[in-house]
């Protein structure tokens, strides 16, 4: 257990090593696309993309209230006017038309309203529109388009780009606020222990003093105990000696006269 600690401990350790030097401005990039990317696809690309225009939708649905159909289904049936709406022509408007050739003029009246990039009355569309309601007043040559500008791309491209960012710069800075609180504890807890370790090495340094004071003490009394029985050896010899020699003295005459 305590190796399977160790090696953990060791790996966060160089996670967290590894984070703390990591370039903060590729980080962020990478991740704002990786959030970004799906978040810009599905509310931006795919609108524009996949559904219906709106505005587009209502103008064809009105065409076909007021009596026209889609142009695409029976190109060979559609009409074009020989010549511009008039005063000339607007009491037997259906006499100056003749059927038209397959083309590929646009209109808002086509099957498909998807991916229009225009919402507006085509040319083709005003002709129609003259004819099947002539007026004898001289019409517009080119229809007009007055559309207000919308802004609701914009503030999906806004969300699509801003959340995504807050949201990684927001992740990223507990990341690093986690890893940098990480880091002073495991400092701190370093310190704490390099002061413990000189600590015990100082209070072990304390004690082979006290020992070598110690064992110098008892070797010194030891030197002077025998240093001392020494002495009172050699004097309590010395003492014995003049007695010695008296006896010699007593024990030499009585000698003498045997011999």
């Amino acid at each position: 257990a305590s190796h399977h600690t160790y090696c953990r401990s060791k790996a966060v350790a160089r996670m967290l090593a590894y984070l703390a030097h990591i370039n903060l401005s590729l980080l962020l990039f990478a991740m704002f696309w990786a959030f970004a990317a799906p978040i810009f696809y599905e509310r931006v690309f795919l609108p524009c993309w996949d559904c219906y225009d709106f505005e587009a939708t209502m103008a064809h649905e009105i065409g076909h209230a007021i009596g026209f159909n889609h142009p695409d289904n029976l190109p060979n049936m559609n009409l074009i006017a020989n010549s511009p709406m008039g005063a000339n022509i607007c009491d037997d408007p259906l006499m100056h038309v003749a059927l038209s050739q397959p083309s590929m003029e646009d209109s808002i009246m086509f099957s498909m309203t998807k991916h229009r990039s225009r919402t507006c009355l085509t040319k083709d569309d005003l002709e129609g529109l003259d004819f099947l309601y002539p007026s004898c007043s001289p019409g517009l040559a080119n229809p007009k388009c007055v559309k207000q500008r919308s802004h609701s791309g914009y503030l999906r491209l806004m969300v699509a780009i801003g959340f995504p960012y807050t949201i990684v710069t927001f992740c990223l800075l507990i990341l690093m606020s986690a890893v940098r609180s990480i880091q002073k504890r495991q400092v701190k807890q370093l310190q704490e222990e390099v002061v413990a370790h000189k600590a015990r090495a100082k209070w072990k340094q304390g004690v082979q003093e006290v020992l070598k004071r110690r064992v110098k003490r008892g070797v010194t009394q030891n030197l002077q105990s025998i240093v001392g029985m020494g002495r009172l050896c050699a004097t309590f010899a010395k003492a014995q000696e003049p007695r010695g020699h008296q006896r010699a003295a007593e024990r030499k005459p009585l000698q003498s006269p045997g011999g």
